[in-house]
């Protein structure tokens, strides 16, 4: 399993590549402060 992130059209696409598909995690907008969404994860 491999995590990976992708620049598109000022979004970021968070995906994760599975043995045989792609599943998409989180879609989030390039102008958001991502550190603090993944802060946020860590307190989940």
């Amino acid at each position: 399993m491999k995590n990976r992130c992708i620049p598109i059209d000022g979004y970021i696409i968070f995906d994760r590549l599975l043995k045989n598909s792609i599943v998409i995690v989180r879609v989030v907008s390039g102008y958001r402060d991502l550190e603090s969404l993944f802060l946020n994860l860590d307190e989940q």
